[in-house]
């Protein structure tokens, strides 16, 4: 499985909901970049369904969860590219 490169932007910060796993920025980004599928950005994880309506789980780099940790805080955060890898 191919990791999956997203870029967070300033829209996906202004929009995002905090604590809301669905409506974060990088929920909302990697539903942009992948289309409307279902998102979930836990703490330590991302999970998509695909087109089968299978879950895949990817792996969370640690830039990914201090940005979760800074937006969730309510601390400022800047557009960042983030890259998820396949847990199998």
């Amino acid at each position: 499985m191919k990791p999956i490169t997203v870029r967070v932007t300033k829209d996906d910060i202004k929009n995002g909901k905090r604590e809301d796993p669905k409506s974060c920025p990088i929920a909302r980004a990697v539903r942009r970049r992948l289309g409307h599928r279902f998102v979930r950005a836990a703490h330590g994880f991302l999970a998509v369904k695909d087109g089968r309506g299978a879950m895949l789980y990817y792996d969370a780099p640690s830039s990914y969860r201090d940005f979760i940790d800074r937006f969730d805080g309510g601390k400022f955060v800047r557009p960042f590219t983030v890259e998820f890898t396949f847990d199998c």
